[in-house]
């Protein structure tokens, strides 16, 4: 199973990114490194992607396993 979420940006451009957690498969690995922005947190062993990347990354992985994806829920403000 590959956990993506949507939270806010820490390294790469854009107000929120996806964050990735997966067990480790190659082609997965590959997968994400074929994205041209991407940032990788060794010590939380988490990809960071650009949220714009979004369709691009699951056309890539929903080839290799299972994708559950959590994005932000809109926030709308009352004028």
């Amino acid at each position: 199973m590959i956990y993506i979420e949507e939270k806010n940006t820490t390294k790469v451009p854009g107000i929120t990114s996806l964050y990735l957690k997966f067990d480790y498969k190659q082609e997965i690995v590959d997968a994400v490194k074929s994205i041209d922005c991407k940032y990788y947190n060794e010590k939380e062993k988490i990809w960071e992607i650009p949220l714009s990347y979004t369709t691009q990354l699951i056309d890539k992985l929903c080839l290799y396993d299972d994708i559950e994806l959590k994005l932000k829920k809109e926030c709308k403000s009352l004028k």
